[in-house]
């Protein structure tokens, strides 16, 4: 055997080692590459962008109300409340209403039987109120979509005035669910416990009366945008 085949397999035996270790450089490179590409996957976390943003800005809503709990009398009324949203889950507004009221079927055949009765009709509550959003979420609508809400609590201070001229210091509880229409628009539904002490020609009493609340909320300004794209 002369040097130059000897020569020729060691250099072909070179060139199929350097093969051999190129190929395993590039499988435990891969391997790492899909190891980190898998660790970072795992910690990666996706938020989504809120569909309603509340943050600084001034809610307008007018309502539309209805006292549930009446036996003698009853009232609808009209009106609106104003928010500013301090943050997203914080809020401090003013409202107003306006009652008309009218007697019952109730109140109407006791008056038949000629037994006397003493009625008070609210006239219109004025006061202001702070809200709190413990509960954001969504839901698929008829499967056309996701369906944005929120659910509120709300606390107030104000006053009611019942008969002719007479102001009652009244405190309200109560809660409600908002539901997204638009980047703007809201429907809003709430139910609140407005207590106050009537007086009537037997002695005070303690009343609470309960309304159910509806209204179409719009947000100003009516656009806004994220501080980071997504």
């Amino acid at each position: 055997m002369n040097g130059r085949s000897m020569g020729g397999r060691w250099t072909a035996s070179r060139g199929g080692a350097m093969l051999l270790a190129a190929a395993c450089v590039v499988a435990v490179t891969r391997s790492a590459h899909a190891q980190v590409m898998g660790e970072t996957e795992r910690n990666i976390r996706v938020l989504q962008q809120k569909a309603l943003i509340r943050y600084h800005r001034v809610e307008v809503m007018p309502t539309f109300n209805l006292p549930l709990n009446e036996n003698l009398t009853h009232h609808l009324g009209v009106g609106g409340v104003v928010r500013y949203h301090i943050t997203d889950e914080w809020s401090a507004g003013a409202e107003y209403v306006k009652y008309f009221g009218f007697d019952s079927s109730l109140a109407n055949e006791i008056s038949a039987f000629g037994v006397a009765k003493e009625t008070r009709f609210l006239n219109h509550y004025f006061g202001a109120q702070g809200a709190w959003v413990p509960v954001q979420a969504k839901f698929l609508f008829f499967g056309k979509g996701p369906v944005h809400w929120d659910f509120h609590l709300i606390a107030g201070m104000g006053a009611t005035r019942t008969g002719a001229s007479a102001y009652r210091v009244t405190g309200s509880l109560g809660g409600g669910f908002r539901f997204l229409l638009w980047r703007f628009l809201t429907l809003d539904f709430e139910v609140r416990d407005f207590m106050f002490m009537e007086k009537y020609r037997a002695g005070s009493k303690f009343v609470n009366n309960v309304v159910f609340t509806t209204g179409v909320g719009i947000f100003v300004p009516f656009t806004y945008s994220y501080q980071f794209p997504k």
